[in-house]
């Protein structure tokens, strides 16, 4: 499917087809969201503020998960990204290249001063070819690369122990390039596997090597799955390195919504974050009515939180 058609998709057939692609050819390379902004997975957060970062807080970016923005780019991806920078953006989480290779996406992010400083990047893609993945991060100035989605047939309790081990040999290979490696998560990783009272969570938390593999905790997906996002960002420090910023209403319903118009504590969690190694924070929705709104709306209610 081209890309500009797989982006009208909801999220998760996406991601699919971004995995399946990649296992089928590179020549295209779909890198995507994850987002902080560390040194590496495993040191200590970075106390200096690169000249390309937000201006807000010391060590923790703010950005946007272009995932949100998918039917915009698709229509004309300059023109959204320099929407994004006239917002006040200055940090981007990638889900694809559209149809650039990394050296050309990362001059257009250049010339509208937007920096990745993480993507996310199907697994199929890292399986296929992992130096690809990192040579492609190196030259885009990602400092983190994250496995965005697993597909059903990977959700079993070997499947997931398989995962922490791949995650941990990217990691180190990662490292090596001054990049890290991280997980992204939905709500299907927090709900027992069948048969058994394991959560692939709970799998990928203790089989991973805590130095090599770090995670991006969005936290409305913990919330809809009824855990505490803070509580979860809290429990290791250190361990979650960024969230994905997207609001919630109500429980039971939970429905996703623009952050800010919903019951998610983000005071809460970007004070603490500063406590515990936060280092990036990426606004994201993934069926947004205006997408450029919602981009909007996140960047001011969290700007404000984070100055």
């Amino acid at each position: 499917m081209p890309l500009d058609q797989a982006a009208a998709t909801p999220r998760r057939t996406f991601l699919r087809t971004l995995g399946a692609a990649a296992g089928a050819a590179m020549a295209a390379p779909l890198l995507a969201p994850l987002a902080a902004c560390a040194p590496r997975a495993g040191s200590a957060p970075d106390t200096t503020t690169p000249a390309n970062a937000s201006t807000a807080p010391a060590t923790m970016r703010l950005g946007v998960q272009l995932y949100t923005l998918r039917d915009a780019l698709g229509k004309d991806l300059e023109g959204t990204l320099a929407a994004l920078s006239r917002i006040g953006y200055r940090n981007v989480e990638l889900f694809q290249h559209h149809g650039k290779t990394a050296a050309e996406l990362r001059a257009i992010l250049d010339r509208h001063q937007l920096a990745a400083p993480s993507a996310h990047v199907p697994l199929a893609q890292f399986r296929a070819s992992v130096a690809k993945v990192l040579d492609d991060a190196a030259t885009l100035g990602h400092q983190w690369v994250a496995v965005p989605w697993l597909d059903q047939s990977e959700r079993t309790v070997d499947a997931y122990k398989r995962l922490a081990a791949d995650l941990s040999r990217w990691g180190e290979l990662a490292r090596a390039r001054d990049i890290g490696m991280a997980y992204h998560n939905h709500d299907f990783e927090f709900a027992p596997i069948a048969g058994t009272t394991q959560t692939g969570w709970d799998i990928l938390r203790a089989e991973a090597d805590r130095q090599l593999v770090k995670y991006e905790l969005d936290v409305y997906w913990a919330t809809k799955a009824g855990k505490d996002a803070l509580a979860l960002m809290t429990g290791e420090p250190g361990r979650v390195v960024m969230i994905h910023a997207k609001d919630a209403t109500a429980a039971p319903e939970r429905k996703m919504v623009d952050v800010g118009a919903g019951t998610i504590d983000f005071a809460t969690l970007i004070r603490e974050g500063r406590r515990v190694g936060l280092q990036g924070v990426y606004v994201e929705h993934d069926n947004p009515t205006d997408a450029l709104a919602t981009a909007r709306a996140g960047y001011e209610h969290l700007r404000r939180l984070m100055s």
